[in-house]
């Protein structure tokens, strides 16, 4: 018999959390990119573990608890998501032998 495997999820609020993945908003406005992390447990408790992660589920979902994000250098409201993978080690090895 042939086993299915049931594929992850990794596109919720929850997985990221379990993953150790870290949440970037960043400032979209021209020359600005201004950017800073996001607590994604503020997330979940605010939108839940099951909500998903993708940009354009998080700002619907902040929008209708009546939360907008806004640059703190500039004050623009052009913002977007940036994920980084609880993984990444921030360079790659080579190995040259």
């Amino acid at each position: 018999m042939q086993q299915t495997l049931e594929p992850i999820d990794a596109s919720t609020l929850g997985h990221m959390i379990d993953n150790g993945d870290q949440l970037y908003i960043v400032c979209m406005n021209g020359p600005c990119s201004h950017g800073a992390e996001i607590i994604v447990a503020w997330l979940v408790d605010l939108l839940g573990r099951n909500h998903s992660s993708l940009e354009r589920d998080l700002i619907s979902g902040l929008k209708r608890h009546h939360r907008r994000f806004r640059c703190k250098r500039c004050n623009g409201y052009k913002i977007s998501f940036r994920r980084v993978s609880g993984c990444y080690t921030g360079y790659a090895s080579l190995n040259t032998k």
